[in-house]
């Protein structure tokens, strides 16, 4: 059975603010998030792919009240190995790990 490593990208931007900077959560390692000062999320959002996760799903939505304004929520995957490691591409390379390591 394939088991999955998940991330997601999200993107708030409010009221206060023109723009908000963009930033990945990794689930099994929330602890290293990953917003890079002058990225925005489509440049995140290819960085991921190119790295060999997959999008999953997109939710959009307006908040209310206080700091209000649209969030954008990107939810990524891709397949690890049996020994917790990203499994291989086609080509035998490991994929990066979009954590900036």
């Amino acid at each position: 059975m394939i088991q999955w490593e998940y991330c997601e990208l999200c993107w708030q931007t409010s009221s206060r603010y023109e723009a908000a900077r963009p930033s990945v959560v990794f689930y099994r390692d929330p602890g290293k998030a990953w917003s890079p000062p002058d990225a925005n999320p489509e440049q995140l959002a290819l960085r991921l792919g190119m790295e060999g996760w997959e999008l999953v799903s997109v939710l959009s939505y307006e908040r209310t009240g206080m700091g209000s304004g649209p969030e954008m929520h990107w939810y990524f995957k891709r397949p690890l190995g049996g020994n917790g490691h990203v499994a291989p591409n086609g080509n035998g390379a490991r994929h990066g790990v979009a954590d900036g390591r």
